[in-house]
């Protein structure tokens, strides 16, 4: 397992893709393509833990047949051209949910304006020519394999590495026969930081178009020892704009960024924007019945598998449902970890004014935030890592901790003082409720008039 209270680990995580993108450019990788690769190289050392052999060659394999598929196809970009400039929205993630959360915000933006998202087209190559091309790939991958300074499944992050950079080429150059200038507005991307962003950030950037980027997830208190890959991809963000839900994001995107606090606009939170709840005051008390455990992401599945033993152990205690909401990035591999052998227990899709019933249990989740919003306790798992989350000082650490405030719930005084209290920090975290939506179509039909930042304006790097 990863060992996560490494001193500064940040700063090493950072110092290992940069030092990677520079013995790449040495050895005669495209200087002006490998730095967008610092966002894969970040995740792959952050994953740099001890491996079995077993795993190892399945990733290895896995690797290889994407390496291969990859070849079959070409990066395309069709933009679909409408009178006059547009505002661009360029969506390359995979997740459902994080495109639901992108799209809520291209639906509030005014016309004109365009949806991109990356799509592969099929090449028209022999088998013969394919697999001189997969080899060629491989000895490229190997000379990869002697610069990359990882300690574990060196192979795999080496096949990985290569399939990115052809990508990404393959994009910059599909890209650069776009004329940006003619048709974008603005550009607004989900991740800047990530490869394909990037490179269309860039772009943008150098025609003098406006850049923009969206707060994604829960935003964590940036220290100098920290381990979060959130934060040090935060470190190559470079977009004019960021567009963020409340005070406490923009407080943290300032201080992880460097970016200046006028540039970060705080507009709310969409997904919460049409909660009766968070208008009216407290809701109506109901009696708990369900007990609904929301996982985080794959890295910390040793806390997941702790909430679920502690959910567990309440619902028997208290004879009520159980429930678990696992993170979209979790699969049924990761259900067998974690303990989960009964499928039905899982909610994957879960509308949250119909579940007023619930008293919620979660660890590194914008679930706690949106449970709160619905009018629904929600306590937060703690432990060594996570103790200054912005929040509520309802934590639990044990069965102990958890029984107790579970108790706070048999009394109608009790749920409405906490609601009470939460809605203070709703406002910080998800910003402004009435008129949320204005807000966002204010800043696109105001976006003409304001002043772009010049790259010297800010540093892209707070560890610089």
């Amino acid at each position: 397992m990863v060992e996560l209270n490494i001193p500064n680990r940040g700063r090493q995580l950072k110092a290992f893709a940069d030092d990677t993108v520079s013995s790449m450019s040495a050895c005669g990788f495209d200087a002006s393509l490998v730095h967008y690769l610092v966002a894969d190289l970040v995740e792959l050392k952050s994953q740099d833990y001890r491996a079995t052999i077993k795993s190892s060659i399945k990733l290895t394999l896995r690797a290889l047949l994407n390496l291969y598929r990859s070849l079959e196809h070409t990066v395309s970009l069709h933009i679909p051209r409408v009178p006059g400039k547009a505002h661009i929205f360029f969506f390359s993630r995979k997740r459902i949910d994080q495109k639901e959360l992108f799209n809520n915000i291209f639906n509030e933006c005014g016309e004109p304006k365009i949806w991109i998202e990356p799509d592969r087209k099929k090449k028209q190559v022999s088998t013969l020519k394919h697999l001189g091309q997969f080899f060629k790939q491989l000895l490229t991958a190997f000379k990869v394999y002697r610069l990359i300074e990882v300690k574990y499944k060196k192979l795999y992050s080496a096949i990985y590495v290569v399939t990115q950079y052809r990508i990404l080429g393959e994009f910059k150059a599909t890209l650069e026969k776009k004329r940006l200038d003619e048709f974008a507005k603005s550009v607004t991307l989900f991740m800047d930081y990530v490869g394909l962003d990037s490179i269309l950030r860039d772009q943008a950037k150098s025609a003098r178009i406006p850049t923009i980027c969206v707060q994604h997830g829960m935003p964590l208190k940036l220290k100098e020892d920290d381990w979060s890959v959130s934060n040090v991809l935060l470190f190559y963000t470079a977009v004019d704009y960021w567009l963020v839900w409340g005070e406490i994001a923009k407080q943290r995107h300032v201080e992880a960024t460097g970016i200046k606090s006028s540039q970060v606009y705080s507009l709310g939170y969409l997904n919460c924007s049409d909660k009766d709840v968070r208008l009216v005051g407290a809701p109506q008390y109901i009696q708990t019945e369900t007990l609904l455990v929301c996982l985080s992401q794959r890295r910390w599945n040793v806390q997941n598998k702790k909430m679920i033993e502690l959910g567990i152990a309440i619902s028997k205690e208290k004879g009520v449902a159980l429930l678990v909401k696992p993170h979209p990035s979790l699969n049924v591999r990761d259900y067998s970890l974690l303990g989960i052998a009964d499928e039905e227990l899982l909610v994957r899709n879960m509308e949250l004014g119909e579940k007023s019933a619930v008293l919620g249990i979660c660890y590194h989740s914008t679930l706690y935030y949106e449970l709160l919003a619905s009018g629904i306790k929600c306590l937060r798992y703690r432990d060594e890592l996570f103790d200054e989350f912005p929040g509520l000082q309802d934590c639990v650490e044990d069965y102990g901790s958890a029984m107790k405030h579970f108790e706070t719930l048999d009394s109608l005084d009790g749920h409405n003082e906490y609601m009470a209290n939460a809605k203070g920090l709703l406002d910080r975290f998800y910003g402004p409720v009435m008129g949320v939506k204005n807000a966002y179509r204010e800043f696109y039909d105001n976006l003409d008039g304001k002043k772009q930042p010049s790259n010297e304006e800010y540093s892209l790097s707070v560890l610089r």
